[in-house]
């Protein structure tokens, strides 16, 4: 029987006591397998340059390094990292590995296929070259064939870890800066994002900043889920994590789109104003939507009928404690409007305010309506335009990726407005009391 397994999957998921880690002799770590084993143990990769500065690593060298949790054979397949591997670089480190893997104290080993992702060696020809001589060992030996849908244990415990903090927790504890944290959330969310080296590949998430990143969740592994793969966040926190679900920076420029369909002529203070409201209107109404069947669980669990319990969900009594969202109001009728659509967005909005009384009237300050001489500020055809652009996306909170998004989105959305100090009475007042207000009503429950 073999002692050689092929696998298609994740060298990093192999259970084996040693992994080989392909390396070049310059003290250069910044791709592939390499990366990964410099951020996932940077003690390692230090010692690594320090050994390539002073020439102790050479192609035909091995070097073992033995971590806490499995061992690295850090194997040379080329000479600098911007060169090819070569065939006789392979031979020479596995002829070395097959005299001294048993003084070494390896007693199962996962390789990848020697120099062919970024080495340029045809992975036939690799394999060929590594079966012949790793036959002659006796122990087991995996050697791991790329494929960047499987599962990566490390990756996965970022986005867990991750979808547990706001996004200014992730600053704080990451030491990122904002741009950086939106570049990484917006490859998080990415569906042909699933390893760490795809992560890599992100445009503007260089390698110090990866390096930031992964010792931070390395320092943290304790608080983390142990199952490889697991998406679920630790209890008391809901489920967050999910490729399809709005970020910050979709959600951003969502709005900023929205801005140049209705800006025209006016002032920041202004047009902010009604993307402001639109998105009162949108965001409101999909999380009642979302929300309101479990305020009457209890009645289903009395037998009550489905008629009987659809007639109560129109009162808004019913959801003392909670904010209720009228038929005027609901993205669905604001949908169908095909006339007057200023009018009824200013109805929708006065419903929303005389349904929730505690809220003060802040809404009431945003008038769809206005006019500028005898012209109305936005006509019906761009209010058209603007309501299909904010029906794109969902906005509840199981839509979103993180559950204080929409507060920064809001944050976003209100930030220069504060250049209009200087009108006193200017919608920027209201903007501030719209702006609580709604970071009030974002807060999860």
């Amino acid at each position: 029987m073999s002692n050689i397994k092929i696998i298609k999957g994740n060298l990093f998921t192999s259970n084996a006591q040693t992994i080989v880690n392909t390396v070049n002799t310059v003290g250069v770590m910044g791709a592939g397998i390499a990366l990964e084993c410099r951020l996932r143990y940077p003690d390692m990769f230090s010692k690594y340059v320090e050994l390539c500065k002073n020439k102790q690593l050479k192609v035909g060298m091995l070097w073992l390094y033995k971590s806490t949790d499995r061992w690295i054979l850090n194997f040379p397949t080329k000479e600098d990292w911007k060169g090819d591997s070569k065939i006789e670089y392979l031979e020479k480190g596995l002829s070395k590995f097959v005299a001294s893997y048993q003084d070494k104290g390896i007693t199962s080993i996962a390789f990848p296929i020697l120099g062919s992702r970024n080495g340029k060696i045809p992975i036939e020809v690799s394999l060929e070259i590594m079966q012949r001589y790793l036959t002659k060992c006796v122990i087991p030996i995996e050697i791991y064939r790329y494929d960047s849908k499987a599962s990566d244990e490390l990756f996965e415990k970022l986005k867990v870890y991750l979808s547990q903090l706001s996004i200014n927790q992730i600053i704080e504890k990451t030491h990122l800066s904002r741009s950086y944290v939106d570049k990484l959330l917006l490859a998080l969310s990415n569906p042909k994002v699933n390893t760490i080296t795809q992560l890599s590949k992100i445009d503007g998430l260089a390698i110090r900043t990866l390096e930031k990143l992964f010792s931070f969740v390395l320092a943290n592994g304790n608080d983390l889920p142990k199952k490889p793969g697991a998406l679920k966040v630790a209890k008391n926190h809901k489920k967050v994590v999910n490729r399809d679900k709005l970020t910050l920076l979709q959600l951003e420029n969502h709005l900023l789109n929205a801005a140049n369909i209705i800006r025209g002529k006016m002032d920041s203070s202004e047009y902010k104003q009604y993307i402001l409201g639109m998105l009162v209107l949108k965001w409101l109404s999909d999380q009642f939507e979302s929300e309101k069947n479990t305020y009457f669980e209890k009645d289903v669990h009395l037998g009550l009928s489905e008629k009987a319990i659809d007639g109560q969900k129109e009162y808004p009594f019913q959801y003392s404690g909670h904010f209720f969202v009228p038929n005027e109001s609901r993205w669905n009728t604001i949908m169908g409007q095909k006339v007057d659509i200023a009018i009824k967005l200013n109805i929708a909005l006065s419903a929303l305010e005389n349904a929730n009384s505690e809220w003060g009237g802040v809404l009431l300050g945003i008038d769809f309506n206005a006019k500028r001489g005898n012209s109305r500020k936005i006509p019906d055809k761009k209010l058209i335009d603007l309501i299909a652009h904010f029906n794109k996306y969902r906005l509840s909170r199981e839509d979103i990726l993180y559950h204080d998004l929409l507060g920064a989105a809001f944050e976003y959305l209100i930030k220069d407005l504060a250049d209009n100090l200087d009108k006193k009475g200017s919608p920027f007042y209201t903007s501030l009391q719209i702006f609580g207000l709604l970071l009030r009503l974002a807060k999860p429950q």
